[in-house]
């Protein structure tokens, strides 16, 4: 289990055994970013700063919880904003799917450190969150709406889910 704090500009990973400790930080503090895991690594995509003045970072950086350092990734596509999007990442494929505020789906694959457009999510919404379940991002919307959809990748799609019994203004989610 690792938890990134992106916010206040550090990570601190909890490895079952070794309890917190205080790590490296983060050399783009933001806030509202996109942020998943593989079987090594804590990656940070997206979001803004914390006056929420500026535009939107499209910088990806990676914590490797075995050295304890960061490293640059290859930056978010330009005409996508994923602050405060979902995102999961599928272990099998080494693939993350990432939703932004506007609709936009993109995948980002681990091996080739590449980003491709997907097919765009059918109700864009800020402030939602989203994981993985065998293998599909599951989307959890935000912004005042019920929805959730779920990204089919033996489909390459999405399918439209039933609807939360209320509306959320934000949503969050851990998966252990």
């Amino acid at each position: 289990l690792c938890v990134a704090r992106v916010c206040s500009e550090y990570l601190a990973p909890c490895i079952a055994d070794k309890g917190w400790t205080q790590a490296s930080s983060i050399p783009s503090a933001r806030t509202d970013a996109c942020v998943w895991f593989d079987t090594s690594s804590v990656f940070v995509a997206g979001g803004r700063s914390y006056n929420g003045l500026s535009p939107v970072f499209s910088t990806v950086e990676a914590f490797s919880v075995e050295d304890g350092t960061w490293a640059s990734k290859a930056p978010i596509p330009s005409g996508v904003f994923p602050g405060g999007g979902a995102a999961g990442y599928d272990e099998i494929a080494g693939v993350a799917t990432l939703t932004d505020m506007n609709g936009k789906t993109i995948q980002y694959t681990t091996a080739l450190d590449a980003w491709s457009a997907q097919p765009n999510i059918p109700i864009a919404a800020a402030l939602s969150c989203g994981d993985t379940y065998r293998g599909d991002l599951i989307s959890v919307s935000g912004d005042s709406t019920d929805s959730v959809h779920r990204f089919r990748s033996d489909i390459n799609g999405w399918t439209t889910m039933t609807s939360l019994p209320l509306q959320l203004s934000e949503a969050a989610a851990v998966t252990v």
